[in-house]
């Protein structure tokens, strides 16, 4: 089952990023931050892993709980994870820097208020381009229904950062009576 690694963001922004894990297809393993397009692992957090995969829709590296595309010279052009790394000053492709770069797409499409906000609906017109996954977003690939996301954000990923958030309460309050 898949979970957002960053601690201390709003439960909403949380929520949301186990959405695009789902929609992705990474959520339902047990470290999303691991899993390469079509399922397979990679083992460090080093880098994005650059594994090159051949797909009906063309060639991709998508790696890691959001799919980050990089760059494989001769193979693929779009460096998506190679931007964020240098604009966010990010040293690794762990699941922390993973999300923060994923917040980062989503602000930069202006959803991050809508999703704070709770207009999950605008966040993800407003970021469909950005993963193939979305509705709407129109690369050929199998898109996840705007009423598939809400449903899983209202009843599996609201209640799932809800109960995260209450036991890393539980954890730290047991750490400072020690």
């Amino acid at each position: 089952m898949g979970f957002v690694a960053t601690k201390n963001i709003h439960p909403n922004v949380a929520a949301f990023l186990l959405a695009i894990q789902y929609a992705e297809g990474t959520y339902k393993y047990s470290n999303p931050y691991k899993i390469l397009f079509g399922g397979g692992t990679f083992e460090s957090f080093e880098d994005h892993p650059r594994i090159p995969f051949k797909t009906k829709w063309g060639n991709t590296s998508a790696a890691g709980a959001y799919q980050f595309m990089a760059k494989i010279p001769g193979f693929t052009k779009l460096d998506t994870w190679g931007e964020l790394k240098q604009k966010l000053k990010l040293k690794d492709f762990s699941p922390e820097s993973q999300d923060a770069a994923a917040i980062e797409l989503i602000r930069r499409n202006g959803a991050l208020n809508d999703i704070i906000n709770g207009d999950f609906s605008n966040g993800f017109k407003k970021v469909s381009k950005v993963w193939a996954s979305l509705p709407g977003a129109g690369y050929g690939q199998p898109e996840k229904s705007l009423t598939k996301l809400l449903v899983f954000i209202n009843t599996v990923a609201l209640p799932q950062v809800q109960v995260q958030n209450l036991v890393s309460k539980v954890s730290d309050l047991d750490k400072k009576k020690r």
